[in-house]
């Protein structure tokens, strides 16, 4: 079964977005190994959480309010890019480990 999404939505903004929360979800469970993801350590919410679980939150979205599944999907590569920013900043971590994380998400680019 798929879903038809219209108005407003432009279709290009989906493409690669799955990649994006594989290696998202990926780089969290790295840095969650050694309790070093963003937003672990605060009652924040972190953008690598936002990003690694935007794909759930869609799935949701397309079936019950597609203007916030348009405003979201709108909203994704921004999102990303500070999620990237946001791994970078991490502290405490091999570089190993940490350099795995930002590669993982650094390989994927949006329009």
């Amino acid at each position: 079964y798929q879903r038809r999404v219209h108005g407003g939505t432009d279709p290009s903004q989906l493409f690669g977005m799955k990649g994006g929360f594989k290696r998202a979800n990926m780089a969290k469970q790295n840095l969650d190994i050694v309790a070093k993801t963003p937003g672990t350590e605060s009652v924040q919410p972190s953008y690598l959480l936002v990003v690694s679980s935007e794909g759930k939150l869609l799935s949701y979205l397309a079936n019950s309010d597609i203007n916030q599944f348009i405003n979201t999907t709108s909203q994704f590569a921004k999102t990303f890019s500070m999620a990237i920013k946001e791994v970078q900043s991490v502290t405490g971590v091999s570089p190993e480990r940490l350099g795995y994380s930002i590669s993982l998400l650094q390989s994927i680019s949006y329009p």
